[in-house]
């Protein structure tokens, strides 16, 4: 079974993302009370910290945390993971976690067809349901996380990075949730979304790798 090639991290991100994120979509589809509840409450209590300084921070984080610029980014990390890690495997990889996630993202929206909070701090069309913001952040922290935090000094510099990763995803999603352009449980299915998918397109490494070992025996 393909899924022995993952470690144990990667079975955890497969069946845990992809287990909470149907939990959302099916309460998403049957327009569950819990989950109504939940985002309300949230949005509620968030609604009660709103100025025009913060609203300005959280317009400025969501810019920077747009499928634009961190898809841009996740490109340049790709060539760098090509052209000077020469890891090309994982370079197969990125590619294919990068486009097919994007276009699962696209295609949920249509799917479900959520609608986004009617008292929208910002313009923002399209609909809710996952939160393609933070679909495209959690793709870049990804791809960063595998390609260049090694280069990163381990112990104290490496913990400081991977918490800033963590801390900017964090960020994106809460600024969607404050300018009401997305509600709680978007942004959490994107993060879970991400994480499966991220182990999900890595069950094909294993039969590039043997092809590529194949090829060079045999040259050799």
């Amino acid at each position: 079974m393909m899924v022995k090639q993952l470690n144990k991290l990667d079975k955890t991100a497969l069946f845990a993302g992809f287990g909470i994120f149907l939990i959302l979509a099916i309460s998403v589809l049957a327009q569950s009370s819990w989950l109504i509840y939940s985002d309300n409450s949230v949005m509620n209590v968030i609604s009660l910290y709103q100025d025009k300084m913060d609203i300005q921070i959280a317009e400025w984080i969501s810019f920077f945390g747009s499928p634009t610029v961190a898809t841009v980014l996740s490109i340049l990390i790709i060539l760098f993971a090509i052209w000077y890690q020469q890891k090309y495997v994982e370079a197969i990889w990125s590619v294919a976690f990068l486009a097919t996630t994007s276009l699962v993202g696209v295609l949920l929206k249509l799917l479900f067809a959520r609608p986004r909070p009617l008292d929208k701090l910002v313009p923002a069309s399209g609909f809710s349901f996952p939160s393609g913001h933070v679909l495209a952040t959690m793709i870049l922290i990804i791809l960063f996380w595998h390609f260049m935090l090694p280069y990163v000094k381990k112990g104290f510099w490496q913990r400081t990075t991977e918490f800033l990763l963590i801390f900017w995803v964090l960020l994106v999603a809460l600024s969607r949730v404050y300018l009401h352009v997305h509600f709680p449980s978007d942004t959490i299915a994107s993060v879970c979304l991400a994480l499966g998918m991220a182990a999900f397109t890595k069950l094909g490494l294993e039969p590039i790798r043997s092809e590529r070992n194949y090829k060079h025996f045999f040259r050799s």
